[in-house]
């Protein structure tokens, strides 16, 4: 299955794929990771960033956190 962008409004993203008929695809759909504000050495562990607002130490996102699954069929109009 090939799927390409087709249009972008506001925070809407049209995707539009194609494939062979009569197959059925999983497609999985993320939003960027958000960046981790940066950490003076050794004030946070190893891979964690600084929130300034709430001083504290925080964690990186879970693998695949923000990914969306979806099942997608593709289908055939035979006649």
């Amino acid at each position: 299955m090939t799927c390409d962008i087709a249009e972008i409004r506001d925070e809407d993203v049209l995707v539009a794929c194609t494939g062979q008929q009569l197959y059925s695809y999983k497609l999985k759909v993320c939003n960027p990771q958000p960046e981790l504000p940066s950490s003076e050495a050794g004030r946070c562990p190893e891979g964690a960033g600084y929130n300034e607002a709430n001083q504290c130490c925080v964690k990186p996102p879970a693998a695949g956190a923000g990914c969306v699954e979806f099942q997608v069929d593709m289908k055939s109009c035979g006649g």
